[in-house]
């Protein structure tokens, strides 16, 4: 949806119904996201601010798309690396969502994943796993943390699921680097191997072009973590195939 086409909107919605309306709060939150995809985070945030500032006035604290906006919110301040204001957001949002949604709901999971960003960006690599694993229990409806027990054909958000996968291995690796346990190095691996799968299985059934940039992005980072990963092992145990895995 263009941004002339909501400004547009907007003039008349204000004119029909002045400020306090739920409907310019839509209409500020949908300007926010339109801001927020062309990187412009300041000016999105903004707008982000108007539509709380409606549903509070409007007492909708706990609706969902009040947990929207915060979550949009979040995400602004996670690209500003103003991390500490994006947890704030991101946890409230979630809060929200938990009082209102199943425990699997896809909204929830996105949730965790953006909060695991938050601290790996912050280097808190225990924080970052556990928001990872229960953005995967959600995504995978199981309360399993094994690869296994994933679904990855199924899954309701499989772009959330590979994020998740990509951001786990990559943590792993991190990790790896501090305490030089092989099992922490294995572990790396097996996830970005399943993040390769999930993008092999999601290439052949995507068709938009908004969802094939997302899986070129990913695709091209997973590829550099598995390569980093694979010499690596290779370094560490000698095996000839870790070394052609990563060329």
């Amino acid at each position: 949806m263009s941004l002339q086409y909501l400004q547009k909107s907007l003039q008349l919605r204000q004119q029909q119904y002045g400020e306090n309306h739920v409907l310019l709060a839509n209409l500020y939150n949908n300007m926010g996201l339109c801001f927020l995809r062309q990187m412009k985070y300041a000016e999105a945030n903004q707008y982000f601010d108007k539509t709380i500032a409606i549903r509070d006035a409007l007492n909708e604290q706990k609706h969902p798309f009040y947990a929207n906006t915060l979550s949009n919110m979040g995400m602004c301040f996670l690209y500003q690396k103003q991390i500490n204001a994006a947890l704030a957001c991101l946890q409230q949002s979630l809060d929200i969502r938990l009082g209102l949604f199943a425990p699997h709901h896809s909204d929830i999971a996105t949730n965790y994943l953006h909060i695991a960003q938050c601290y790996f960006e912050q280097k808190e690599y225990q924080n970052t796993l556990s928001f990872c694993d229960q953005a995967l229990r959600v995504l995978s409806g199981s309360q399993s943390n094994s690869l296994q027990a994933i679904d990855l054909f199924n899954s309701p958000e499989p772009v959330r699921l590979l994020q998740t996968l990509e951001l786990k291995s990559k943590v792993l690796y991190q990790q790896y680097l501090l305490d030089r346990h092989l099992a922490t190095l294995n572990a790396a691996f097996e996830h970005a191997q399943t993040a390769t799968l999930l993008i092999d299985e999601l290439r052949r059934g995507y068709r938009l072009d908004g969802a094939k940039l997302v899986l070129a992005q990913n695709g091209i980072s997973t590829l550099q973590q598995t390569v980093s990963i694979c010499i690596e092992l290779y370094e560490h145990t000698q095996q000839l195939d870790y070394w052609l895995s990563g060329v």
